[in-house]
């Protein structure tokens, strides 16, 4: 009876992996880095890299917000856009 392979150890860990054994692994790898939301060190000619899942919920969640309102928000129902003048509302 062989002997199986030994399992890859859990991902991710603090130590860089290399190239070679994240491309035998990289589905198995990716998954992990996700599920744990953990970035994932690799080690490629001696360069280190990164795995890093995206952080965030949706594109409309990740927008930053811009403070673009010129005056109170508040009163921005009782604006009467019928007597609008540019000169006179703005200021």
């Amino acid at each position: 009876m062989a002997n199986p392979s030994p399992s890859p150890p859990p991902y991710p860990t603090a130590e860089p992996m290399r190239f070679s054994h994240f491309r035998s692994h990289l589905f198995q790898v990716a998954d992990a880095a996700l599920a744990s939301g953990e970035p994932v060190p690799l080690e490629r000619n001696g360069q280190r890299l990164w795995l890093v899942p995206e952080r965030g919920g949706s594109r409309i969640e990740r927008l930053p917000l811009l403070d673009i309102i010129v005056g109170n928000p508040d009163e921005l129902p009782y604006i009467e856009t019928s007597e609008w003048n540019e000169s006179r509302n703005l200021d």
